[in-house]
């Protein structure tokens, strides 16, 4: 079954294959064992449908926030902590998640969630919640942008088993999932001295580029070969002072915030969004800007800062920063068409991540007031309603819900809670902890995550 024909990695025992590292490039290790197309046993383990009971979600699963760590002259406390977003693996064995104290850190999905799912609504699931820690953590240098899974991740294969990452005044790091060491490093250059960070990154579809994203071009990274070896196309182009008006076709202006692809190969394309509130289709063949999204026409134009294909390529969908709209776009017409305008409550400069899941039906978002939106995408209509509305925090300092994800063939949904918080303690507040530095600390409790099924 499932359990069986999945190898869920451990930090208690060794991989089969353990990882070794080439000592100058990645072809011989990497690309010989890289799938070209998922693999065949994950394939037919993969559940087709999934049962969600969106009145009646219960915990199965959750993971307490991680305390303290020293960063240079500052010290970020379990107060001042929260995750900020966290990702499925490809293949559902593993959750990676990444804080505000620059650490990203990796789940296992515990054996008792391969379990089928609950049809009985009167089980308790939250007495029976089973409490995870990390397998292991990584702390980067300085704020994490962006991070992505390898698309073909599969853990019995441990050599497909990567994940990226950019920061703040680093390069692009390549880790591996088995071990959490650094495997290779992919370095963007602003000018022959000044190293430059990507603000976005994402794998194209046969897993062989990295695409970073920055301002005002895109810098591509063969994945087999490390170092600053990449080639880079601008995304905007100033009008030239002979160029008449006609013929001008600026592209893109402003950072490229975040770059998602269309995981069916149906379209060809992959979507580019800026801070500006701009998004282009590439198409991903040679890199061609084809077509820019009109602005949308019910919400206010914002900067973007999560794009998702739907499973079938034919829509696309973002989600703005001080937005309270997730807009989506049909694109299998000439120009594409605003379809959906999903409404959120999100009215600050923070991303709120939202998922669609596998069958392309459901959409899942949260909001600052800590309740996730359930929206049925096969109800036509400018502006539906949610189907369901359920609370998934119940903490006063932690009320918002910041990131939300389906699993990739179970049905469970997992969360993320926290934003920072500026308190001023008040005489009543109780219980309250001394800090080490004169302030007052909440005793409240927090999670990095909790699974919902």
């Amino acid at each position: 079954m499932l359990n069986d024909a999945l190898v869920v990695p451990s930090s208690n025992t060794e991989p089969q294959q353990p990882w070794t590292e080439p000592s100058t490039t990645l072809s011989t290790e990497i690309t010989e064992t890289i799938p070209t197309e998922p693999s065949s046993s994950l394939e037919t383990t993969i559940v087709t449908t999934t049962t969600y009971r969106w009145s009646n979600l219960k915990t199965c699963c959750y993971a307490p926030l991680m305390t303290r760590r020293r960063l240079d002259d500052d010290v970020v406390d379990h107060e001042d902590q929260f995750t900020k977003s966290i990702k499925w693996s490809p293949d559902g064995t593993c959750l990676l998640t990444c804080g505000e104290d620059r650490s990203l850190h990796l789940y296992e999905l515990p054996h008792s969630a391969y379990s089928s799912s609950l049809t009985s609504d009167t089980t308790d699931t939250d007495s029976q919640a089973t409490q995870i820690n990390p397998v292991f953590s990584i702390h980067e240098h300085d704020t994490v942008y962006d991070y992505a899974w390898y698309p073909y991740m599969n853990s019995s294969n441990p050599s497909t088993c990567l994940f990226a990452t950019t920061s703040k005044d680093t390069p692009i790091h390549l880790w591996n999932a088995f071990t959490g060491k650094l495997a290779y490093s992919y370095i963007p250059w602003k000018d022959p001295d000044c190293l430059e960070a990507a603000i976005s990154i994402q794998f194209n579809n046969d897993g062989s580029k990295l695409y970073s994203g920055f301002k005002k071009n895109i810098k591509i990274f063969d994945l087999q070969r490390p170092g600053d070896d990449y080639v880079e196309f601008d995304t905007f182009i100033k009008r030239g002072r002979n160029q008449s008006r006609q013929n001008y076709f600026p592209g893109l202006p402003g950072i490229v915030s975040c770059i998602a692809f269309d995981r069916s190969r149906q379209s060809g394309f992959y979507a580019v969004a800026t801070y500006n509130g701009n998004i282009g289709l590439f198409d991903e063949a040679n890199d061609d800007l084809i077509d820019i999204l009109p602005y949308p026409q019910s919400a206010p134009l914002r900067g973007i800062t999560q794009l998702q294909f739907s499973p079938d390529g034919s829509h696309l969908f973002a989600g703005y920063r001080k937005s309270e709209y997730i807009i989506g776009w049909d694109l299998r017409t000439t120009t594409a068409v605003e379809t959906y305008s999903l409404h959120r409550p999100v009215n600050s400069n923070q991303r709120y991540t939202f998922d669609i899941d596998r069958s392309g039906r459901y959409l899942i978002t949260g909001g600052q007031d800590g309740v996730m939106l359930t929206y049925d995408l096969a109800i036509t209509g400018n502006t539906p309603t949610p189907i369901a509305t359920q609370p998934l925090t119940g903490n006063d300092n932690q009320r918002s819900l910041n990131s939300v994800q389906f699993h990739p063939y179970l049905d469970i949904i997992a969360a993320s809670t926290g934003e920072r918080v500026f308190n001023i303690p008040d005489d009543d507040e109780a219980p309250k902890l001394e800090h080490e530095h004169g302030h007052e600390r909440s005793l409240t409790p927090k999670l990095s995550f909790s699974m919902w099924r």
